[in-house]
């Protein structure tokens, strides 16, 4: 009896070490994951990341590196969400920037660095976006500006200064976009100028003063265009008016002369790419185009040729493509489209014809380059209504299908270049109610 029980214990302990022995490696496997140090390398074989991890997530202390070696970015993480002061380097070592995170997102001030190590900004963060007022400083220490933030846009009130103190410049936004007035003042407290913005574009009248407090300049702005300047001597007496003006590209590169008589634009305007090449040629009477008017593809040939009378389009409009072949033609009828409208292929053939009245389209052809009908349709109200028809290259029909106010309405029918049907189709108000399919011998795919 006893040597039975001895021998069920024995094999009861055997089959608790198999199972054991038999579990033992994945226990252990998933005890060195619960904790590890991932690391990431560039295809040369150079440490990119490192990082600690808990259970799969990063915990602690990750680093990423230049593929020289160098610490780039060293960051703080909880349950794999940033947490705490992030710091950003340079390749040769210098700080540049600080982030400062709670839960994963930005919260607090941050900072930004010169590469000589000074602050140069601290923006701050509320739940991951800007908001507040963000300072930005020259190497000396000194305030350069105060920047102010609703919902990560400059909104209000925004100050910049010299370096040796007092205000340099104050400027209100909205929603990210310059709006109202603006001045910049000289160091001695006097204001240098004035302005106004709206939509972010200089609006109505901006005034430029000498240092000592006299009128300079007097300029008119209409949505962000200069149309008139009226200049001011050092006495203060009425030197001259300008109403021609030239504007550059940052580059000094001409972009624009423009001519105004009495705050309209009036004679030539000339508009430029920045390489050189004109953009276009406008000619203005009491501030509406008049007479040929030309636009320019950037290869330097005529892109569109207009003839209007007191800001009204007249005649034959000309469109061209950029080797200067013609694509399009259009009449046109105190700016209204009337009569035949043409487009072409390269090679200067019809591709369609489209006839207007009094603007809408009433009737259209498209044609195969070789000048074969593609397809006819009609118009009721300026949208397709009616029947609609597409022709193969020798003629005969591919498809047709009825139109009611622009939408597919009725039968629709296509067919192979055989003349057998390839499908017949039924809509309503441009919906599919039911089609059928053939193959090329008649015979039914789908139903």
């Amino acid at each position: 009896m006893k040597t039975r029980n001895i021998i069920r214990f024995s094999i009861y302990n055997i089959i608790i070490c198999l199972i054991f022995a038999a579990f033992y490696p994945a226990f252990a496997q998933e005890q060195e994951k619960e904790y590890d140090i991932k690391k990431t390398y560039y295809p040369s074989g150079k440490l990119k990341t490192e990082g600690a991890y808990h259970w799969g997530k990063r915990e602690g202390t990750y680093r990423e590196y230049y593929e020289s070696g160098q610490l780039w970015k060293l960051w703080y993480f909880h349950d794999d969400k940033e947490d705490g002061t992030s710091q950003w380097y340079l390749e040769n070592g210098k700080l540049t920037m600080e982030w400062n995170y709670s839960n994963g997102k930005l919260e607090g001030t941050s900072k930004w660095y010169y590469e000589t190590g000074e602050v140069w900004a601290e923006p701050n963060y509320i739940n991951n976006i800007q908001e507040g007022i963000t300072k930005t400083y020259y190497k000396s220490g000194n305030v350069m500006g105060l920047w102010n933030y609703h919902d990560g846009i400059l909104n209000g009130l925004s100050r910049t200064f010299f370096d040796g103190g007092g205000v340099e410049v104050e400027k209100y936004y909205m929603d990210g976009k310059l709006e109202g007035p603006s001045r910049t003042y000289f160091e001695n407290g006097k204001v240098a100028l004035e302005a106004n913005y709206k939509n972010d574009k200089l609006e109505g009248t901006s005034k430029l003063f000498y240092i000592d407090g006299a009128i300079k300049v007097i300029d008119t702005y209409e949505n962000g265009q200069i149309i008139k300047r009226v200049r001011y001597g050092i006495d203060n007496k009425f030197a001259k008016v300008e109403e021609s003006f030239k504007d550059y590209f940052d580059d000094g590169i001409l972009k624009s002369e423009i001519s105004f008589k009495d705050g309209k634009k009036n004679g030539p305007e000339k508009t430029y790419y920045n390489s050189g090449y004109i953009k276009s040629e406008f000619n203005y009477l009491d501030g509406r185009p008049d007479g040929v008017c030309k636009t320019y593809h950037d290869s330097g040939y005529v892109e569109t040729v207009t003839t209007y009378e007191s800001g009204l389009k007249k005649g034959t409009a000309y469109e061209y493509d950029s080797l200067g072949r013609v694509i399009a033609e259009t009449n046109y009828y105190k700016d209204v489209i009337q009569g035949i409208a043409k487009t072409f292929y390269p090679d200067g053939s019809l591709k369609t014809e489209t006839y207007f009245s009094e603007g809408r389209p009433e009737k259209a052809r498209g044609y195969y380059q070789n000048g074969k009908l593609e397809h006819e349709e009609n118009y009721h109200d300026g949208v397709v209504d009616g029947m609609k028809t597409w022709y193969f290259p020798n003629g005969d029909v591919s498809q047709y299908a009825y139109y009611r106010k622009g939408q597919i309405d009725g039968a629709y029918v296509s067919y192979y270049q055989n003349g057998f049907v390839k499908s017949e189709a039924k809509y309503a108000n441009g919906k599919l109610l039911s089609e059928r399919v053939y193959d090329e011998k008649g015979r039914v795919l789908k139903n």
